[in-house]
């Protein structure tokens, strides 16, 4: 994790690594950005640690904490107070600000403030939007009041910061906004846009090479994002091409859950690397399990791939969006006709046309039916898993394999794991160095001791499940 060097003498904060060499009686150690802002420091104009990878998280830190930032990462504070933040992972608000200031060091409004902040940096550095665009963008209620927290945070006005960036980080391109999301150093780009084109909703998605584009709807109006890989500077460009940039934030959180960007999974790792049967498959510290752009449509996806091929999956998926999505003529430059249906059409829409059985289609229906009358879990309000797949299991056609992985990929649990899987049973079965594949009762009463990172091992024994394959071929 990149730790953080702040300089008592000239008020700076820097990343591991800067080129600046304090005398260390001068240093103070934070763990996250906001802490050091909190203690009066600024972030360095040379390393920029403000532009690190990834949300800071701390292995040490309780779990608690981690999902709570994970949140508002998220944006769960910009509606949301710290009251709601504490009732969202259940605990009193009180507790919530005594642990922030033990494990992170600000409390977590200043976090959230921080976030705001960092992004409205960003857009100064990357686009030449008007000062006014930029407050919006970044989740300000005014611009007056992103003038003086951006003064605050970084002890520069908005102006004299759009004056210091290097020259040609400003992207100008017509009719789209562009920004760069850095990436950690072992993400896997290519794997993870194969991923995501193996399940992408024809009409809806496209996946061309590097290249991920999608509708979104903004405000009650159509538009498109583009996000490009990029190998050799190991980030991710996002075009985002809207009818207003007030969600523009929200935008670039979507991004990051759907390509698995939330956190880095560093606890995780380090608890399951102590097992013999996953140790092999974990070649970095950190695991990367792409997420949803949106969880009722996820878990849409999830649904409609009950014991069908992933291939097959996609297929009537795009057919659900072709049957009840609304049609977008105008994008259709960009190779994407429809938006995702929304839980009111998929509810009001006769399904019997689609290419399965009825028995799948009632249950379609039915998650829609619930969508809309707020009867799911909240994915912003919910820490266990367990919680969630028991509720979601009281919907006829929702056995264990989709609930589970409804919680893993929709809600981003931590510890969920579809045991039926026959991926996952797959990679088991190499894992443990078994002669058959290993059974799903079997499965499931071995993973307890994966608990409660239970999420990351299934991901682990995906791409275990190569193994399987090759050591059967040799059978």
């Amino acid at each position: 994790m990149d730790q953080l060097t702040a300089v008592r003498t000239t008020g700076i904060y820097c990343r591991s690594g800067c080129a600046g060499r304090p005398k260390i009686q001068n240093v103070e150690l934070f763990t996250h950005r906001a802490a050091a802002e909190s203690a009066g420091y600024r972030a360095c104009l040379r390393c920029r640690p403000d532009q690190l990878p990834v949300p800071e998280t701390d292995p040490s830190v309780p779990d608690v904490v981690s999902k709570a930032l994970e949140l508002i990462n998220d944006g769960f504070l910009d509606t949301g107070s710290e009251e709601d933040l504490g009732a969202a992972i259940g605990i009193h608000h009180r507790q919530l600000r005594r642990i922030f200031s033990e494990h992170v060091g600000a409390t977590a409004t200043k976090v959230a403030v921080s976030r705001r902040a960092h992004f409205a940096r960003r857009l100064l550095d990357e686009t030449n939007l008007s000062m006014d665009d930029v407050a919006y963008a970044s989740g300000f209620r005014s611009v007056r009041q992103f003038r003086r927290v951006v003064r605050d945070t970084f002890q520069f006005s908005p102006s004299e910061l759009r004056k210091r960036r290097r020259r040609g980080s400003a992207v100008d391109l017509d009719g789209g906004v562009r920004l760069r999301i850095p990436l950690p150093p072992n993400y896997p780009v290519k794997q993870v846009f194969t991923f995501l084109a193996q399940r992408a909703t024809p009409g809806t998605e496209l996946v061309d090479g590097l290249l991920y584009r999608r509708t979104t709807v903004s405000c009650g109006h159509v538009g498109v994002v583009e996000v490009e890989g990029n190998v050799e500077n190991h980030e991710l460009a996002i075009t985002a091409h809207l009818p207003t940039l007030v969600e523009l934030l929200d935008i670039v959180g979507r991004t990051r859950k759907l390509f698995g960007l939330r956190s880095s999974n560093l606890k995780a790792v380090d608890a399951l690397n102590s097992d013999p049967a996953l140790q092999r498959y974990i070649d970095s510290p950190s695991v990367f399990i792409p997420g949803a752009w949106d969880p009722f449509e996820s878990a849409i996806r999830i649904i409609v791939g009950q014991q069908v091929s992933v291939l097959g999956a996609s297929t009537v998926t795009g057919q659900l969006a072709s049957l009840c999505g609304t049609k977008t003529p105008e994008l259709e430059r960009f190779g994407l006709s429809r938006c995702f249906p929304t839980p009111n059409q998929i509810a009001e829409t006769d399904l019997s046309s689609l290419g399965m059985p009825r028995k799948r289609q009632q249950t379609l229906r039915t998650y829609a039916e619930w969508a809309v009358q707020g009867r799911l879990p909240a994915p912003e309000k919910v820490v266990d898993s367990e919680e969630v797949v028991v509720e979601l299991e009281q919907i006829p056609g929702v056995g264990p394999w989709t609930s589970n992985l409804i919680a893993m990929r929709a809600f981003g649990l931590g510890d969920a794991f579809p045991s039926g899987d026959l991926g996952i049973r797959k990679g088991a079965t190499a894992a443990l160095g078994m002669r058959s594949l290993i059974k799903e009762s079997e499965l499931a009463q071995y993973a307890q001791r994966w608990r409660p990172y239970r999420s990351v091992a299934a991901a682990l024994l995906w791409e275990a499940a190569a193994d399987y394959t090759k050591e059967s071929s040799l059978t």
